[in-house]
């Protein structure tokens, strides 16, 4: 059939192409119409509107076409690109998809059009004074338009308004303009043009030309002389000559007539317009010219020359004889000399006196003409001066006399020595060192140095009388220290130096406080109180060393004890206490033993002299628990307990106790029993327990006894259940009917069915002895059993037995014997034997009556109390809160509690084998069942109100609101109470407001004064409908009769803190109250948190912020039921576990469950609560007081093995991140790996640094670099690898699009010769080097002992906006090594001393070789600080825990880990020292 078909359809298409020409249309041209238009025609030969044209064209590989009526013979295509060659053609076809052969192509040109784009990336600087450079590439192919003629470049001065425009034309890329201005602007444009015109200009660019020499003299106006100076004044320059910036004026002279080039210049500022020329000859003619000077290329360049000035000095006098020159004290000098005789005389003006010292500068003393004698004042002491008298009249200054060199008198030292140190060597001496006094202050000749001391005020208050005597040492100047002995043990010295000369001495130093060494302490505490508190343990009491007898800082006491009765008298034992603890008592001590107890005192040096012995005996042992109890099945009725005696002292023990307890869901206290065991010798540690009921559980303890009725605590129980046992034999066979071969028999169950039955047999045994079994499965657990059969022959006689089964085979029942008869019925069936079938038929209608009557009972009964509870709950309205629910389900029994050192074992357990035993417990959850009613959730009115139709608010645990007058449902909101740990409804959960339930919810938060909201929501990611903002973060917004104002808000990588301000808008009301909320944002819906640790580091800012109120915590999500259950149970499971050890999640997820449904929505939420639990528990308490830092753990070396141990614990415990490559998959693409340093230390996915991407290439947004939150502020640090040679340029963009102003370096460039990181930064003083677009400048570099600082100044190309930089390099840190802890507590100082610009406050960008290992030891401390002056405590291992969590591999060895507590330990040491000295910050 379907070839018919096919043969039809081929036939008909014959016909169909047979009946039309579809040979391709004839005469087909093209030609072009308007700009972007070309109009195709051709020949139609026979037209129809059966047929259709298919016109298609190209200008590259895609082919557009349309389709036009047969009777159409052209067509006009528009929207084609300028200047493009197009290739048409077009076929014939019907209208049914058959088509004819295409005509051959034909082609058409566009016509040209305007350039529609500049050129691109235009670039223009200056190439020197008069020319500038200009580069451009080509206009991008699509915006030409036509061929391209050539390019316009076009510039003007941009210093003012009326300039010319200049255009020069090239074909070429580039053009260097010349001929202009020097030290101008210029504005500079680039355009490209065809044949159809110009293009738009390319951007402006501002291109200034280089500076060049003055091109015009200083104008001289005067020369003024005397018989040695010539004074000369000019002119500027004029501003048009300069050619640049004035840097001042050559003022050149010579002697003439002029003998040589050797001329004498002096340079000047621009700002200087005369200039006086001294130290001339008398009489004498000299040359003066003058120049201006500008910078060219970096040098001071001379311009043009003045014409030559000729000018005489004038003729003077002669030089004054007998200069004499003598010193009468250490500061002033006395000058005499014969006078000048000249004539006239009155042509005499005076004498300059000239006086030079060893510094060169020269002064001038002018005395009148009538004294030969001057003083000379204020000199530097014991200093050398050369002295010159000139006489001056009125042609000016005479000859200068013969120069006389005299030294001033010796004085004492006017400074004290420098540098002061002092340090004790022992308990009795110190040593003193200084630097010597310079010798510009010693003023003579230095003879030696005293050196003084004296005791300080003591440690102790004292009257100032007892402060020491001054003592004094006298050294000679060769000997710049001195050992002080024989002085008091820990006492304070005040010490100073002082040089002297034959003159005396001079100022001492600034006196330098020093405490000698501690020693012992020279008295023994006084035992106050001894007393025996229990069996094994001691309290002893003391009265303190008096402060005067400790002889340094008291470190504690040492309790010594020992046994007296013992046959090893030496062996001695000894507990240490601090310094201010005056009692202890003594643990683990024998019962019924006597003691001798002393204390001793100690300090650093060791241990002052014992006490005297103190004697005190313990009375009787109380015994302990029994430890590894075991209990082993032997049979379905007894057991074999086992276990070891925790007694110490097993002798004593006579007696243990077993006692068992009956426990499950039917507890029977009638089944519990003890038993009683002697101890024997040897000591029978075990017993058989027999009696006991098969299929049930026990619950065994055993105490021990020692003495009389003096018994231990129970040991910890160990549940059994026994296994099953075969049953009794059922009871009460007979039968129930029969007739003819029907038979009902009935039996009761077995007394004992020591387990869960499974069957019944029943065993028919007939007269030949032929025994059928028939299994009865249904109904088994049922009190009363009924089976109907069919007897095989009415006549026969049969045996029957019944059997039941659980596991086991149970006993037989007694035999009954079955007869033949009429008919057999029993007292609970009389029925008449005549009518069976009528009988049927009654019993039926009687059975159905009966059911249907108590179904209608049921039925009204349960609505009859239906309605009473929503009476009920109506009349307690809000009182909700006063409810006392337990935390505990009595439906959760059957799983323990888990304790937490056993925590990370049981999860570790759980999750094996795909999480399987999570699983399980999970769906336990799921099968328990609740009986709680929602009809409030179900009212029409409220049904609009929830978020989901099947998450609904339980009646009797809802949160009533205050209904309002005439709205109905007004009272309702999707939320209920849920208890906490110890605190009953602590809590309320509740979905997230939407649109409209928003009024309802700010109602809630004020009528339940709630002081605190948890949300839990990935506001705007989640797949779900997010919840609505119910906040406005720009003006305070009304909700109802409730305003909100949001104060501020902290944004963290992974919550976000928000303050805000409630009133209520009713006039009569005043009230205001501040509420926080705590957005945790990083929790998709249905999921879980990517890892515990942001978690736990949100609960820990909750915690301790979060302020103890009598409000409940409002905590949603979307739902309100799966993120907010899981948060309710680990905030409650917490305390659960500070205050019992133990956690019960199961218990307690079912419990939240009684009070609103679906909470902890997910397995794997269940299974997160588990994991933070565990991850909460780690290590323990690891959180160290500010107090204990200073107390404790500056006293800690960090050596002792306790220490050691738990540090390699923490940092064993520490996650790692490296085996889970999906965090890492961005740096693994194969363009970004090759921009890793370390194909180990990547950045995670979600917090990495994006950079702008370029449009070519979209992995141009990668870089090594990982955001890092601070302690108080989100995204505070940038953690990233040191700089190579192909990704400098990227650490430049991260810099500038950061707005970062500080980069901290804690690597060399090399170490052991292998780059560590590529020098990022211009070497040069005042340097610049360009990375990309962006340009550095370095403008200050200063080297530190430890460190180095640097300031660049950055610059994007094209942009006026610029970024101060602060660069800090930390020097010597090795990889594998570690620096000073104080010079990396102050570098860090150093670095949070920036303050950041108003709008250049980007994070601080911390780098070493990696980004690892250095770079997380200097953020842990940077974090620890914040933490600190935050919280007042500091925690190391959650510190650096949370920073793994933000970037892998930070903090990489133990010995880093350990350096963290050492740079605490010193940041703490620093604050000590800065609070004493009341400079702390």
């Amino acid at each position: 059939m379907y070839r018919f078909w096919l043969i039809l359809h081929m036939l008909w298409i014959t016909v169909a192409v047979n009946a039309f020409d579809l040979s391709p249309p004839g005469n087909f041209v093209g030609y072009v119409t308007g700009d972007r238009g070309v109009k195709l025609a051709w020949e139609v030969t026979s037209p129809s509107n059966d047929t259709v044209f298919e016109l298609r064209w190209r200008a590259n590989s895609d082919e557009s076409s349309m389709v036009v009526s047969g009777t159409t013979n052209n067509v006009t295509v528009r929207g084609l690109r300028l200047y493009t060659q197009y290739f048409f053609r077009i076929r014939k076809g019907l209208v049914n998809g058959t088509w004819g052969g295409f005509t051959k192509y034909t082609h058409v040109w566009t016509p040209e059009g305007v350039p529609t784009a500049p050129p691109a990336n235009v670039t223009a600087y200056n190439t020197s004074s008069v020319g500038i450079i200009v580069f451009w590439e080509q206009i991008p192919r699509y915006h030409r338009n036509g061929y391209i003629l050539g390019y316009k470049v076009c510039y003007k001065r941009a210093d003012t308004n009326n300039s010319v425009l200049y255009c020069t034309a090239v074909f070429a890329l580039g053009l260097e303009l010349g001929g202009l201005q020097p030290y101008t602007p210029y504005w500079i444009t680039v355009l490209g043009y065809n044949n159809q015109g110009e293009g738009p200009t390319s951007q402006p660019q501002q291109v200034w030309t280089d500076e060049f020499v003055p091109s015009v003299a200083p104008k001289i106006t005067s020369l003024t002389t005397n018989s040695t100076a010539i004074r000369v004044a000019w002119e500027p320059i004029p501003e048009e000559h300069v050619n640049g910036v004035l840097r001042g004026y050559y003022v050149i002279y010579w002697r003439m007539p002029r003998v040589s080039q050797d001329n004498h210049v002096i340079q000047v500022n621009q700002t200087t317009l005369n200039v006086v020329i001294v130290g001339l000859k008398r009489n004498t003619s000299y040359g003066v010219q003058l120049t201006g000077l500008t910078r060219v290329r970096g040098y001071i360049r001379n311009g043009v020359l003045s014409r030559t000035k000729k000018v005489t000095t004038k003729y003077g006098s002669k030089a004054p004889k007998n200069l004499r020159v003598f010193s009468l004290c250490s500061t002033c000098l006395t000058v005499t000399w014969d006078p000048v005789y000249i004539s006239p005389t009155d042509s005499l003006k005076g004498y300059h006196v000239t006086y030079r010292g060893t510094s060169g500068k020269v002064h001038t003393k002018k005395i009148g003409a009538r004294k030969s004698i001057a003083q000379l004042k204020n000199l530097k002491k014991f200093s050398t001066y050369t002295v010159t008298v000139t006489a001056k009249t009125d042609e000016g200054l005479g000859d200068t006399s013969a120069s006389v060199t005299v030294t001033t008198m010796e004085d004492v030292p006017s400074r004290a020595p420098l540098s002061t140190r002092v340090r004790s060597t022992g308990a009795h001496s110190i040593l003193i060192e200084w630097s010597p006094v310079p010798e510009q202050y010693v003023h003579g000749v230095l003879r030696g140095y005293h050196v003084y001391y004296r005791a300080s005020r003591p440690m102790i208050k004292r009257s100032v009388s007892q402060m020491g005597v001054i003592k004094a040492v006298s050294v000679n100047k060769s000997i710049q220290s001195v050992e002080i002995t024989s002085l008091e043990p820990f006492t304070p010295y005040d010490v100073w130096v002082s040089a002297y000369t034959a003159m005396g001495s001079g100022p001492p130093s600034r006196p330098v406080t020093v405490t000698t060494d501690e020693d012992v302490p020279s008295r023994a505490p006084r035992i106050l109180e001894v007393f025996a508190k229990s069996p094994n343990s001691v309290f002893v009491k003391w009265e303190p060393i008096p402060q005067h007898h400790v002889k340094g800082l008291l470190q504690g006491y040492h309790v010594h004890y020992s046994q007296i009765d013992t046959s090893y008298p030496v062996l001695k034992n000894v507990i240490t206490v601090n310094e201010s603890v005056a009692h202890v008592t003594l643990d683990n001590m024998k019962p019924l033993t006597r003691y001798r107890v002393w204390i001793t005192g100690f300090t650093k040096k060791g241990s002052g002299p014992s006490s005297d012995k103190t004697f005190v005996s313990t009375p009787q042992t109380v015994p302990g628990s029994p430890q590894g109890v075991k209990v082993s099945i032997e049979n379905p009725q007894s057991v074999l307990i086992t276990w070891r005696s925790h007694s110490s002292f097993t002798k004593f023990v006579t007696r243990y106790m077993v006692k068992w307890l009956h426990v499950g869901s039917t507890a029977d206290s009638r089944m519990d029993g003890h038993k009683i065991v002697n101890a024997g010798n040897p000591y029978r540690r075990e017993t058989q327990v027999g009696g006991l009921k098969p299929h049930n559980m026990y619950s065994f303890m055993v105490r021990e006894e020692t003495g009389q009725n003096n018994w231990g605590k129970f040991s910890d129980p160990v549940d059994v259940i026994m296994p099953e046992d075969a049953p009794s034999p059922p009871r009460r066979i007979s039968v129930k009917y029969k007739e003819k071969t029907r038979l009902v028999l009935q039996w009761r169950r077995p007394e004992e069915t020591n387990g869960v039955l499974r069957k019944y047999e029943l065993h028919f045994t007939d007269g030949d002895q032929v025994t059928k079994t028939y299994t009865v499965d249904t109904d088994v657990d049922k009190e009363y059993v009924t089976y109907e059969m069919t007897l095989p022959d009415v006549e026969a006689e049969y045996k029957i037995k019944v059997q039941a089964y659980n596991s086991k085979q149970g006993q037989m029942s007694d035999e009954i014997t079955v007869q033949h008869s009429p008919s057999v019925q029993t007292s609970e069936a009389r029925v008449p034997t005549k009518e069976p079938s009528l009988f049927k038929s009654k019993l039926v209608w009687i059975i159905a009556g009966v059911v249907g009557f108590v179904f209608l009972l049921v039925v009204i009964t349960t609505i009859l109390l239906l309605r009473r509870d929503a009476r009920r709950s109506k009349k307690k309205g809000g009182d909700i809160t006063k409810r006392t629910l337990s935390i505990i389900s009595q439906t959760a029994r059957p799983r323990r509690p888990v304790p937490v050192k056993e925590l990370a074992e049981h999860c570790a357990h759980f999750h094996d084998n795909n999480n399987a035993l999570f699983n399980d417990e999970f769906k336990c959850l799921d099968r328990l069942a609740w009986k709680s009613t929602w009809e409030a959730s179900q009212v029409p009115h409220n049904r609009t109100k929830n978020r989901y139709c099947n998450v609904v608010a339980y009646d009797h645990s809802r949160v009533v609101l205050t209904a309002k007058r005439d709205i109905p449902g007004s009272d309702y909101i999707n939320a209920n109470y849920v208890d906490g740990y110890s605190f009953p409804a602590k809590y309320i959960a509740t979905q997230g407001p939407i649109e409209s339930t928003v009024n309802d919810f700010w109602r809630m938060v004020w009528e339940k004064n709630v002081k605190t909201i948890i949300m839990i929501e990935m506001l705007g990611r989640d797949e779900d409908s997010p919840c609505e903002r119910y906040w406005s973060e720009a003006e305070p917004k009304e909700y109802g009769h409730v305003a909100v104002s949001l104060l501020s808000s902290m944004a963290m990588s992974d919550w976000t803190i928000r303050d805000f301000m409630l009133w209520s808008t009713d006039p009569d009301s005043v009230d205001k109250r501040e509420v926080v909320q705590y957005h945790f944002t990083s929790w998709p819906d249905h999921s879980v948190p990517r890892d515990t640790i942001a978690f736990l580091m949100f609960h820990h800012k909750l915690k301790t912020t979060l302020v103890a109120d009598p409000g409940p915590v409002i905590i949603h999500c979307s739902a309100g039921v799966g993120r907010t259950g899981s948060f309710i149970a680990i905030d409650s499971l917490m305390e659960q576990m500070d205050t019992e050890k133990v956690v019960d999640v199961y218990g307690f997820v079912a419990q939240m469950r009684k009070q609103r449904n679906y909470m902890v929505q997910t397995e794997e939420q269940y299974r997160f609560i588990y994991d933070v639990l565990r991850d909460a528990s780690i290590c323990g308490v690891t959180t160290i007081t500010s107090s204990e830092f200073g107390s404790d753990l500056l006293c800690v070396s960090g050596d002792e093995p306790e220490v050691v141990e738990q540090r390699t614990l923490e940092f064993e415990s520490l996650q790692d991140y490296s085996a889970h490559e999906t965090l890492f998959r961005e740096a693994l693409f194969r363009e970004n790996a090759l921009k890793n340093r370390s194909p180990e230390m990547l950045p995670f996915n979600h917090n990495r640094v994006y950079l702008k991407p370029f449009p070519d290439d979209p992995c141009s947004d990668y870089i090594n670099a990982s955001l890092i939150d601070s302690y108080n502020e989100g995204a505070a640090y940038i953690a990233t690898q040191g700089p190579m040679p192909s990704t400098v340029n990227d650490f430049w963009r991260m810099l500038w699009e950061q707005r970062s102003t500080v980069v901290v370096m804690l690597t060399d460039l090399r170490e052991n010769g292998v780059e560590q990181c590529y020098r990022y930064w211009p070497e040069e003083e005042e340097g610049c080097a360009k990375y990309g677009k962006i340009r550095v400048t370095k403008i200050d570099e200063e080297v530190l002992e430890d460190h180095t600082q640097r300031v660049f100044k950055v610059r994007r190309h094209g942009g006026d906006e610029s970024l101060v930089v602060y660069h800090f390099q930390c020097h010597g840190w090795k990889e594998n090594g570690l620096p000073r802890a104080e010079s990396l507590v102050y570098l860090q100082h150093q670095v949070h001393k920036v303050e950041p610009g108003e709008y250049h406050n980007g994070p601080i960008i911390v780098h070493c070789s990696n980004g690892d290992g250095r770079t997380g030891v200097f953020l842990s401390l940077c974090l620890s600080i914040d933490r600190l002056e935050t919280d007042d405590n500091v925690d190391i291992f959650n510190t650096v825990r949370w920073l793994r969590s933000q970037r892998a591999g930070l903090v990489s060895s133990l010995d880093q880990y350990n350096f963290c507590y050492e740079l605490m330990k010193s940041y703490m040491a620093w604050r000590i020292r800065a609070a004493i000295k009341n400079d702390y910050v």
